[in-house]
């Protein structure tokens, strides 16, 4: 197995990249996420939520 390959512990499938909606405070936005093909659980990395998402949620609450 590749390190850097993600593997759904439910299912034990490999994630695969999937554009998913998200939406916060009647904004919304899509973006590629590994998703699980048979159980859908979508993994959303620390980088991603400590780093873009939590600009976005900053400046949507500021406005």
């Amino acid at each position: 197995m590749e390190p850097d390959k993600l593997i759904c512990t439910k299912c034990n499938r490999e994630l695969e990249l999937t554009s998913i909606n998200l939406e916060y405070l009647g904004h919304r936005m899509t973006h590629q996420f590994p998703t699980c093909p048979v159980c859908k659980l979508v993994y959303i990395p620390e980088e991603v939520v400590m780093g873009k998402m939590q600009q976005i949620e900053r400046e949507l609450e500021d406005k």
